[in-house]
């Protein structure tokens, strides 16, 4: 009978850092092989939970950045709070007189989704600003809307609003535009509206203005408020329905003075009926002679 062959175990080695060669088991060299692959799905775990958390905290960053600034119903804040046009030029007369510039102001606002009681926040804000309607307001706050109470803030007002340390109020800055000389020459110089700029008179020209500096029209503010006293003069005396003149220089063919009795106060062109903003030097029509 042949001899029995003995099988013979496989044997593995490893150099260590010393250079001798030691001889690893079949049961350490697959206990290691499994330490590994174990290593391996954990850090594959660690990964993934960690990009699973970044993606979490970045959404709640951006939440919290929204409720922050507030919800503008889709409006930006940046561009809420600055106005229609912060950089719009000024205007002056030909001798340099202001007729027209911008204002830093400030605006009161209300975010309903941060306001934690609105009865209360609606009556005290309307003891501050008698026009408002406590009742709307709070209606308007209920509903979680971003309320814009009052435009444009006087220092006494802000310093009121401010004392109450109501949750949900801010101020905003933007731009007011004023006019300095209130109504005279009015129907020149022209107004803005929110959301639509200049709409009549030197304040419309200005809406393509792509110069530096101000604009400088032909007008003399002197001649000007010499021929509206003419004119109202005029106005009274007779009791007319419309009086209008212009002052132009004979050598250049420059106006110097324009003007159109009933007028208004661009400050607040709302005010007046919307027929006292005709230029009727402009738009009306006269037979000649």
């Amino acid at each position: 009978m042949g001899k029995r062959r003995s099988k013979k175990s496989a044997r593995c080695y490893v150099i260590s850092e010393c250079e001798h060669a030691v001889e690893l088991s079949p049961d350490r060299v697959a206990a290691e092989s499994r330490r590994a692959r174990s290593q391996k799905t954990s850090r594959r775990r660690i990964g993934m939970c960690a990009v699973a958390f970044t993606a979490a905290f970045s959404l709640l960053a951006v939440r919290l950045g929204v409720v922050a600034l507030g919800d503008h119903q889709g409006a930006s804040p940046a561009v809420a709070a600055l106005g229609d046009d912060p950089d719009r030029r000024e205007i002056v007369d030909r001798n340099g007189e202001l007729l027209a510039i911008n204002l830093p102001m400030r605006s009161l606002e209300v975010a309903g989704r941060e306001v934690w009681d609105a009865e209360e926040t609606a009556t005290k804000i309307a003891s501050i600003f008698p026009q408002i309607n406590s009742r709307d307001l709070q209606e308007k706050l209920e509903a979680g809307r971003y309320v814009e109470v009052q435009r444009s803030l006087t220092p006494a007002q802000e310093e009121a609003v401010f004392a109450l340390g109501l949750p949900g109020v801010r101020f905003s800055p933007r731009v007011q535009r004023f006019y300095p000389q209130g109504d005279l020459a009015a129907h020149v110089i022209g107004h803005t509206e929110p959301g639509k700029g200049g709409v009549m008179g030197l304040e419309h020209v200005l809406n393509g203005w792509r110069h530096d500096g101000p604009l400088a029209s032909s007008i003399d503010i002197r001649a000007q408020q010499a021929l509206e006293q003419e004119l109202a003069a005029g106005f009274e005396k007779f009791h007319a329905k419309s009086a209008m003149g212009a002052v132009m220089d004979v050598a250049t063919g420059e106006v110097v003075a324009l003007a159109s009795l009933p007028d208004f106060d661009p400050n607040a062109p709302g005010a007046s009926p919307a027929d006292f903003r005709r230029n009727r030097v402009v738009y009306d029509r006269y037979e000649l002679g």
